[in-house]
């Protein structure tokens, strides 16, 4: 009996299993981004350069070596698109979603590791909380893809319009960078209903979907979670530091805000500000900014996105934690707390641990 509950116990721990599906979906991407009908016409593709994109779709970091655009087929944007979702949505909710629609059942040790993956602190409902981030992930995408669209065809015929309205959605909502235009988003810099939309998509993916369900629900500042009001309000102060800041150091370059009249400063110091934290789009050049302002990049890309959403870097919360125990320590005071209530020491802990092992 012993023998036979060792053989059917799991090969990998939840976080072991999670690091091999991503492992695994990168080198499925890496093939198909391999295959010459994922080029256009005439370009070849290295395979260490397939390898580079695929992990940057999955990753989500939208890091390139390669111009999307004009290296990528049609079949090859798609697959670079598929792996950006997959990556932002994290291999557990796909594994869920196949379970759903198959009708199996979703065992123990899947529910672990949707625990591991999502960071919740209980086995209890991770399976609806999976689901509803698919379900809500779709539903946020095909609006985003809507509201592009019409918008696109303002510059592309229908069908291409409708293609760059998914594209850029997903992209935008999973904080991935990738494009279609070869420039980001600079040929749209004069547009603040393309802007605004992306940044929106942007903003509430890196929030993720723990926050964005609290807020659906209860609509109530009083009756949110800490989470997530610790999350809107070092979301809000992050990106309004840094569009001011931005403003004030861009002004005048003539390489970036300089050369645009005033409300379209504030759009693209708003823009650059919420692109800088997670998303690596760009609607003035990021290359021709001062030094200062790149420092402030660092600065928020260090920072990144909060917990469950799908930007990067330690994280709001962890960033939070240390705020408020560096407030503590400066008033004398050996409790931190936050929003009326004390947090335990536990959080500290790891959030030194994290900053420490990212930096």
């Amino acid at each position: 009996m012993a023998l036979q509950q060792r053989r059917q116990a799991p090969a990998f721990t939840p976080p072991q299993a999670l690091a091999a599906g991503f492992v695994l979906m990168i080198l499925v991407g890496t093939v198909l981004l391999a295959l010459p009908v994922a080029h256009e016409p005439g370009v070849r593709l290295s395979l260490t350069d397939a390898f580079f994109m695929a992990t940057s779709a999955v990753c989500v970091t939208g890091l390139a070596v390669v111009d999307v655009s004009s290296t990528f087929s049609a079949f090859g944007e798609v697959v670079l698109l598929l792996l950006v979702q997959a990556g932002g949505l994290g291999i557990m909710a796909l594994s869920a979603m196949m379970f759903l629609l198959t009708g199996r059942r979703i065992g123990l040790h899947e529910r672990l590791m949707m625990q591991e993956a999502l960071g919740s602190l209980s086995i209890a409902g991770v399976v609806r909380l999976t689901r509803t981030i698919i379900t809500g992930t779709l539903a946020v995408e095909a609006v985003g893809a809507a509201l592009l669209t019409l918008r696109f065809l303002a510059y592309y015929p229908p069908a291409q319009a409708l293609y760059f309205g998914i594209f850029h959605s997903i992209t935008a909502f999973n904080n991935a960078g990738f494009d279609l235009t070869s420039r980001s988003l600079r040929p749209f810099q004069h547009d603040p209903a393309i802007l605004l939309v992306m940044a929106g998509l942007i903003l509430m993916g890196g929030m993720g979907f723990v926050v964005l369900q609290d807020v659906w629900r209860h609509k109530r500042w009083e009756r949110f979670s800490l989470q997530t009001k610790l999350v809107l309000t070092v979301t809000g102060l992050l990106v309004g530091a840094a569009t001011l800041l931005v403003l004030a150091l861009e002004w005048g370059n003539p390489a970036t805000l300089g050369a645009l009249p005033v409300p379209e400063k504030l759009l693209n110091a708003f823009f650059t500000a919420v692109t800088f934290r997670t998303a690596g789009f760009e609607s003035v050049p990021t290359a021709s900014m001062a030094s200062a302002a790149l420092l402030l990049a660092t600065v928020l890309m260090f920072i990144g996105g909060s917990p469950g959403g799908t930007g990067g870097g330690i994280r709001t919360t962890t960033f939070a934690v240390i705020a408020l125990a560096v407030r503590a320590t400066v008033r004398g005071t050996e409790a931190i707390q936050a929003m009326g209530r004390r947090l335990p020491r536990e959080l500290l802990d790891r959030a030194i641990a994290i900053v420490a092992m990212s930096m």
